[in-house]
């Protein structure tokens, strides 16, 4: 899709993208001063040299997503099946899934635990922080997704007739962890990749997303920069953040 002129993407400098970007009788995009913020990490530590080349197209899809780990995956997943164009963009370094020992809780209620309880203990570990409304349809649908992850094909920790091997975790006063059979998150973690791979899925790593790009008052894409420092302009209908790190927000957490 072209970007053209007579658009306006806005940062969230306030400002407009394309009033940085000369158009007019230009064979590609040329940033027009390297004093503009457009971008930037917020503290102008990521500029573009005047007259860098732009491709003239940005990358079009019904939905982009922001963030490659599990969160990520399960929500391009969604959305090929739902029929969508799916573009995941994650950063260079991993994620979280793939460097987690692979557990999963689950509150089943043939072990004698319940939906009820997993909020409780949710809440009391998490210092009443949580959205109890999100707590609740998480605790409600953990085991449709724990049934979804075993058809793609991830396999947990079982007993010899079958049913789930339940480990207590920190916080929970129930076992109610399930734990990939191999103990490694990237086991789960290239599951969900092939199945949304094989959904058609396509997917940019090792990429820098610096700003989320606006029009009249709703997100319809990112820019940032792709390998090797190309910039990157990303357009979509829905926009999805799965980018994690709010743990960073605080001193302790598990």
């Amino acid at each position: 899709m072209h970007i053209h002129s007579e658009q306006t993407l806005t940062s969230r400098f306030g400002t407009s993208l394309l009033s940085h970007l000369v158009v007019p009788g230009c064979p590609g995009y040329c940033w027009s001063s390297i004093d503009q913020p457009c971008l930037t990490s917020g503290r102008r530590l990521l500029r573009v040299n005047c007259g860098m080349r732009v491709s003239r197209e940005a990358i079009q899809t019904d939905v982009l997503i922001l963030g490659g780990g599990g969160a990520g995956l399960c929500s391009a997943i969604a959305a090929a099946e739902a029929g969508a164009s799916v573009l995941v963009v994650s950063k260079a370094g991993g994620n979280s899934t793939v460097m987690a020992a692979g557990g999963f809780a689950v509150a089943l209620e043939g072990a004698g635990d319940s939906t009820a309880c997993f909020v409780s203990d949710a809440l009391r570990s998490g210092a009443g922080l949580a959205d109890v409304r999100l707590l609740t349809r998480l605790a409600e649908e953990a085991p449709r997704a724990i049934e979804t992850l075993t058809q793609w094909g991830v396999t947990f920790y079982c007993r010899e007739d079958g049913s789930y091997r339940l480990f207590r975790s920190g916080g929970h006063s129930h076992p109610r962890s399930l734990r990939c059979a191999s103990g490694r998150g990237a086991d789960a973690y290239r599951v969900m990749l092939q199945q949304a791979k094989s959904l058609g899925v396509h997917f940019i790593g090792n990429a820098l997303i610096t700003e989320l790009l606006r029009k009249d008052g709703r997100v319809v894409g990112a820019a940032g920069m792709g390998r090797e420092g190309a910039p990157l302009f990303l357009l979509a209908k829905a926009v999805v953040l799965a980018t994690g790190g709010m743990a960073a927000l605080y001193e302790h957490t598990t």
